[in-house]
């Protein structure tokens, strides 16, 4: 057989004399004949990224997740959010996860974080409480605040700072149901407290604004001045309503985002 091959042509190859088989040469591409980017054959792609392998965990693209900066992937949402209460739909989903994931507020048991349930006073200085990583204190004083209630410590550490006072009786009635108004003056003393400016003031055009009562006046209009409250469908504040759970989660998430 000539050393040269034509493209094309055809030869007989010859073994001890017989012919042994037939072929048609080709010029090739001088890769033995092997195709570019066939797999397991040690080929590539032109111009591509060779993909990676995790070992044990098989082909993962070569460029990765720009977002994950090498760690591990966020875990599905009902993984992070364990309350079956609470559904990703939800207008207050974002406000009770942020609280969840950052130790601001817990559920109330059996997988449940009863998101349409009024926050009591007790609640609200705990989730304080818990933000400021829960200090040493001592007993708060109060008359209806026992020492080994849940609460105590929450509610003696807001009493040393300023940021509650209590009833004129002593009392601090940890199991009342909080009310707007209440919530908006105990979050300006938290604030003054941090040492923020507690300054801001915006007139209240709300269509109950009357209603505000006046120990809570500049709490009420730095809380509105900020975003922290907004009223109802109808325009309301409701300064003297109740606040639920996921009202509260999501002035928090307000007020601890903040710019």
């Amino acid at each position: 057989m000539s050393d040269q091959l034509t493209s094309g042509g055809t030869y007989t190859l010859q073994v001890n004399g017989s012919d042994a088989a037939t072929a048609t040469a080709s010029t090739g591409n001088g890769q033995g004949g092997m195709q570019p980017g066939q797999p397991g054959q040690g080929g590539q792609q032109p111009g591509g990224t060779p993909p990676m392998v995790d070992p044990g965990q098989g082909m993962i693209p070569p460029t990765g997740d720009p977002n994950q900066n090498g760690q591990p992937p966020q875990q599905p949402d009902s993984a992070v959010l364990p309350f079956t209460d609470v559904k990703t739909t939800d207008w207050y989903y974002n406000a009770v996860l942020y609280a969840y994931q950052n130790g601001i507020m817990q559920g109330v048991g059996d997988a449940a974080f009863s998101p349409d349930t009024n926050l009591t006073r007790a609640q609200m200085v705990q989730i304080l409480y818990n933000i400021e990583g829960k200090p040493a204190v001592t007993a708060s004083g109060f008359l209806d605040v026992k020492n080994d209630a849940w609460y105590a410590d929450a509610v003696a550490w807001a009493k040393a700072n300023g940021i509650v006072t209590g009833y004129d009786n002593f009392t601090f009635g940890p199991e009342d149901t909080l009310t707007r108004a209440q919530a908006a003056t105990i979050l300006m003393r938290y604030a003054a407290y941090k040492g923020m400016d507690v300054n801001a003031s915006t007139a209240l055009t709300f269509t109950d604004s009357a209603n505000v009562p006046d120990w809570a006046s500049d709490a009420m209009t730095w809380c509105a001045a900020k975003g922290l409250l907004q009223g109802d469908d109808s325009h309301n504040l409701l300064p003297n309503g109740t606040a639920t759970r996921a009202q509260i989660a999501t002035i928090m998430q307000r007020f601890l985002t903040a710019a």
